[in-house]
Parts: C-alpha cells; structure tokens; sequence
C-alpha cells in the first residue's frame, strides 16, 4: 500500500493556488512528500546565487523525504521507454520517466500536473494523481 507521494515538479508549480496549497498543507505536515535527484536538479537549477541555492537544498532536505536513484531506477525507466513505444512515449519526456521510475521502485504516488503520467500509467502499474485538473493550464 502506497503511503507516500512523490512530489512532482508540475505540482510544486500549481502551489500558489488555493485549492493545491490546501492540498499540499496536510502532507507537508504528515511528512509523506517525497522528492528524488531529478526533482531536486530541477528545483535548485532555479537558485540564482551560491547562497539560495544552499539555502533551497537545505529547505529541500527538511520539508520532503528523499529516494535515491539506483540502478533498478534507470533501468525501470528504459523499461517503460520501451513499453511506450515511439508513438505513445512522444508526450513523455526522459524526466518523466525517470519520476516514474523512482515512484515504481519505491512505491510512492507521483502527484502531479501533466499528462505523461497517465500515459506512463497505461503501460505500467505507475499509482499517480493529478493535484488539479489537467485541463487547468498554469
């Protein structure tokens, strides 16, 4: 049973919206947000200077859980890429994948707020819940 959720960068985007930042609130307090290397890359590439990126990593590491990256992890994603084929996995970006993957090995939930974790999800047994309507474009 899955008791954690990996927090996706797509999600983090939607946090100044009320009903996401009313989500997100209970889980940041129960401590069940995960984040993995690929979602940290993203979020410290942000940091202008030496100073907020120390500053970001430190936050980072004490508000979300983190999964490490091993082998089985990229090889789950190659395995994934292949399932999806050339013309399903046009939408699903090697990032995606790589989330996925970490969501698969460590049994956590991607919450999300794009597309290409249902699409991942219809060849695998990837658990994932969009934080909004995917309709909504932010």
């Amino acid at each position: 049973m899955n008791v954690g959720w990996l927090l996706d960068s797509s999600a983090i985007g939607l946090a100044h919206r009320k009903e996401v930042a009313a989500r997100l609130r209970p889980m940041l307090r129960a401590g069940v947000l995960y984040t993995c290397p690929v979602l940290d890359l993203e979020a410290l590439a942000t940091a202008g200077t030496p100073a907020a990126y120390r500053s970001m990593r430190a936050d980072r590491q004490q508000v979300y859980r983190s999964v490490p990256f091993g082998p089985a992890v990229g090889e789950r994603a190659l395995g994934l890429q292949s399932r999806l084929g050339r013309a399903e996995g046009g939408g699903v970006r090697p990032r995606d994948l790589l989330v996925a993957a970490t969501a698969l090995e460590h049994d956590l939930v991607v919450l999300h707020h794009h597309p290409a974790f249902g699409v991942i999800a219809g060849v695998s047994e990837l658990d994932h819940r969009p934080v909004a309507d995917l309709n909504t474009l932010e």
